[in-house]
């Protein structure tokens, strides 16, 4: 949330599901002005070093919500999760969290 109420209210958080044969995605969007480009390399350069199965990751104020997120659901779900953080084109912060029904051969992109 702290991405998306950096505007004047009204402040709006879409967060939708869906379940395919293969897959379940949740999408969650805001109006705000989105990720600051570094901060979206600096999450996925934090994503990439983190391996919960050997060491818990740690946390502080100030960007331990997302990288919580991320390890919580890669203990639950291992190499069947992937999330992708970005911005919607037409403004506002962009998560997707994609968990396999399957066990792939590795990690999808995030």
């Amino acid at each position: 949330m702290k991405y998306g109420i950096h505007i004047d209210p009204p402040w709006i958080f879409t967060i939708s599901g869906a379940k395919y044969a293969d897959r379940w995605e949740l999408v969650i969007r805001d109006n705000g002005h989105g990720f600051e480009e570094d901060r979206i390399r600096q999450l996925k350069e934090q994503f990439e070093i983190t391996d919960p199965s050997v060491k818990i990751p740690s946390l502080r104020i100030n960007g331990m919500g997302l990288l919580n997120i991320y390890t919580r659901l890669t203990l639950l779900f291992g190499n069947r999760f992937a999330m992708n953080i970005g911005n919607h084109p037409e403004g506002g912060a962009l998560i997707t969290i994609v968990v396999s029904n399957n066990e792939p051969g590795g990690r999808a992109s995030r």
